[in-house]
């Protein structure tokens, strides 16, 4: 997360506790149910106890108290939009500046039981349940000896449950919390575990993901990048060892073409989007490139827009569609939107630690993995290159440059994914922790970089504004985000 606008910080130290009588009275829920702030300290860790089981809860800024208001994602990926509570404890998110709590209610299924007969859901015996993808909603369950279970088939027993987006599965008694994936299928059924008269059908509707994504599964991958005899981490974003948690996310699988570029940019032109450039590409199904970072958030933007999507990126308060505009703020809807630094490292680790590229057999790279160019320079960098070629690559070095591969030409990581390791540089969403903070990151290896820049754990930056042949991007979306 970019942190606060230039001149917060101070302010925030200086007025905590004003602040945090402020905030109590800024905090919106319905009067019967009101949240409460417990604590509030200068680093910005907010402590706010639900009072509901089953309410979802998010966390806006303001620049001002003024506003206007607006919700924001965490750190490392860590959305703090839609907390759903199983229970009251209180909740604590680390807030950079003005901010309110508010509550959002979950849509809630009663569910009980008439003898073996039939489940009883708001009183309807088995109804069809009607969701939709990315919602979020509670099922109370108050059915002893009925354990209720979300299935892919109508088959009694334990066997083909859903468990995607699913606080727990088959339960006699307490609270399923269901968050709809953007890729769950249109029917699922709920049955009872031991009878089958005791079911009925899920019906799912909204925008499926879309093709050419993939999910990538929550988790933490704690261990350590692997160093070359002489290499130093002094030029990474992560150090030598590292802790990287991200919640589930779905990712492109290759690199954004020019083709799906030119399509998304010429909507975005007539519904009110400007970009400081038009965007190249060798070829449509090569990667886009020659994009700044401000044209690209805005590009997310017009592609959510474009397919129905709530839009990501705000300034101010309003959809950035136009400008150049530093204090961008990332949202946490269900939109496109680039990948933190983080969420990108995370992904293309494909779920190892302890690797050096994104492949599995070899700590070692050639022209046949990746489009990078291989050279004897900086020995000590680069000895892990043992390509039988040096230049650029060989395929797609015809003298026109810049020589970028078609986006799957070489095997996907353990995630599916293509390209992490080279082709073209990608921007990310987050800043840089260069000493004027002004700079972008972007992750991955270049066609026209050496082998040691496409490791995974390799990051650099670059100021927002500028373009480059070797410069492209992916995007992401958060399921169950609204």
């Amino acid at each position: 997360m970019d942190g606060p606008p230039a001149g917060k910080e101070t302010a925030m130290s200086k007025y905590t506790w004003t602040l945090a009588i402020l905030l109590a009275g800024l905090l919106e829920a319905p009067a019967q149910q009101p949240a409460v702030i417990e604590s509030f300290d200068f680093t910005g860790q907010l402590t706010f106890s639900p009072m509901s089981n089953a309410a979802s809860y998010r966390v806006e800024w303001a620049p001002s108290a003024n506003g206007p208001w607006t919700n924001f994602t965490g750190e490392a990926g860590q959305c703090l939009d839609h907390m759903v509570t199983a229970g009251t404890e209180p909740i604590t998110v680390s807030v950079p500046m003005l901010f309110r709590v508010v509550a959002t209610w979950l849509p809630v299924f009663a569910v009980s039981n008439s003898g073996t007969s039939a489940y009883l859901i708001d009183g309807e015996a088995n109804p069809v349940l009607n969701l939709v993808r990315g919602q979020s909603y509670a099922i109370e369950i108050d059915s002893p000896g009925n354990p209720f279970w979300i299935k892919s088939s109508p088959t009694t027993g334990t066997g083909d449950s859903y468990n995607d987006g699913l606080s727990t599965n088959g339960i006699e008694s307490g609270t399923i919390l269901f968050t709809v994936p953007l890729n769950a299928p249109d029917i699922l059924y709920y049955i009872c575990q031991f009878h089958s008269a005791m079911q009925g059908v899920i019906a799912i509707s909204g925008e499926p993901l879309p093709e050419d994504m993939v999910l990538i599964p929550a988790g933490t991958n704690e261990g350590t990048n692997i160093l070359a005899a002489g290499e130093s981490y002094a030029a990474d974003y992560f150090p030598a060892a590292y802790n990287l948690s991200v919640r589930s996310f779905f990712m492109d699988q290759y690199e954004v073409t020019k083709a799906l570029w030119d399509e998304v940019y010429a909507w975005a032109i007539t519904n009110g989007y400007t970009f400081d450039n038009a965007g190249s590409g060798k070829a449509a199904n090569h990667p886009v490139h020659t994009v700044n970072w401000y044209d690209v958030v805005k590009w997310c933007n017009a592609r959510s827009e474009r397919e129905g999507r709530p839009t990501v990126y705000t300034f101010n308060g309003v959809v950035y569609r136009t400008g150049r505009r530093d204090e961008v703020v990332q949202t946490s809807v269900a939109g496109y939107r680039l990948p933190t630094s983080e969420e990108w490292e995370y992904a293309a680790r494909g779920g190892a630690v302890s690797r050096r590229f994104t492949w599995t057999d070899s700590d070692e790279i050639q022209h046949a993995r990746a489009n990078y160019e291989s050279t004897t320079m900086f020995s000590f960098q680069n000895s892990y290159d043992t390509s039988p070629t040096r230049g650029f690559h060989p395929a797609y070095n015809d003298g026109i440059i810049p020589y970028t591969s078609p986006v799957g030409s070489f095997a996907a990581n353990d995630y599916g994914l293509y390209d992490m390791a080279s082709n073209v540089r990608e921007w990310c969403f987050g800043r840089f922790p260069d000493e004027e903070g002004t700079n972008r990151v972007f992750r991955s290896g270049a066609w026209s970089g050496y082998a040691y820049q496409c490791r995974i754990g390799m990051c650099s930056g670059r100021n927002p504004g500028e373009t480059h042949h070797s410069q492209g991007f992916r995007t992401v979306l958060c399921p169950g985000q609204q």
